[in-house]
């Protein structure tokens, strides 16, 4: 038998808190990756959609784990960017008050 590697852990994804949306229609799921490099815990937000069974990401920052279904199309979900901000000040870019958000909502189409 194979003894298993630490390193084994970081190449599975985890999915969590699998939640499905009033209508029943779809899902959404944070779905937690191991990040030896990092020495943490990644996630991100996936949709599943329950007729043809298949998933698409959401999210992509690595820390959106938390989240709530406004209704059956608008998924609301805290996102921590601000390393996007820091970036933004740093080039000078122009960016709206809108943009500062800590908490994120996409809509279901």
């Amino acid at each position: 038998m194979k003894q298993i590697d630490i390193r084994d852990f970081t190449n599975y994804h985890y999915p969590t808190i699998f939640t499905p949306a009033p209508d029943g229609k779809h899902a959404v799921m944070a779905v937690v990756d191991a990040s030896e490099k990092d020495n943490c815990y990644e996630s991100c937000l996936w949709l599943y959609d329950m007729e043809t069974k298949k998933t698409s990401r959401l999210t992509s920052g690595k820390k959106e784990r938390t989240f709530i279904w406004m209704d059956s199309e608008t998924v609301l979900f805290i996102a921590d960017r601000e390393k996007t901000y820091q970036e933004k000040a740093k080039n000078e870019e122009d960016w709206s008050s809108s943009n500062l958000s800590r908490g994120s909502q996409k809509s279901i189409q």
